[in-house]
């Protein structure tokens, strides 16, 4: 079992990761809250089926487009367009949510 110096105990109640050398496996280790855990698991989650959502709808796009298809309403190249112009990406250097969760929890 790993223990962990008060130091580190301080820390990951702080909701900051500790890395740790595991002498057993011989590998690092990052110890983190599993509240924490979740959520940044949620998001990469989140964040992967929203990349394969929009590549099946530019695939989907694709082919209908080579097909020539007619389709009433915006065609799925439209709607993927949209949906693209619609996306916010941070500027650089902004805080992700799991920054901005640990100096909440701090305050």
């Amino acid at each position: 079992m790993i223990q962990l110096n008060e130091a580190q105990r301080g820390a990951v109640e702080k909701g900051q990761p500790v890395r740790i050398k595991d002498p057993d496996l011989g590998r690092e280790l990052v110890i983190l809250r599993a509240d924490l855990y979740e959520t940044i698991h949620e998001l990469l989650h989140e964040e992967a089926d929203r990349q394969a959502i929009a590549a099946i709808a530019g695939e989907n796009a694709l082919g209908l487009e080579n097909e020539g298809a007619a389709v009433a309403g915006p065609s799925q190249a439209q709607l993927l367009a949209e949906l693209k112009r619609r996306s916010f990406v941070p500027p650089p250097g902004t805080p992700d949510s799991v920054e901005l969760l640990r100096e909440d929890r701090q305050r």
